[in-house]
């Protein structure tokens, strides 16, 4: 029986392309690239902070 469920429920179900794949991959790496950027250039903001004023 829930073999036949199974069977059922992963007829209509199609494993997405490979440019899906892709795109979505390129989108985490693209952010992932961004988030780094962004961290060093708030951490190098906040020495010189510390250095010109401590």
């Amino acid at each position: 029986m829930a073999s036949e469920e199974a069977k059922i429920t992963s007829e209509g179900v199609k494993a997405p392309s490979r440019h899906t794949l892709l795109s979505i991959y390129k989108s985490l790496i693209t952010r992932g690239v961004v988030g780094g950027v962004l961290l060093l250039s708030v951490i190098y903001v906040c020495f010189e902070i510390v250095f010109m004023y401590g």
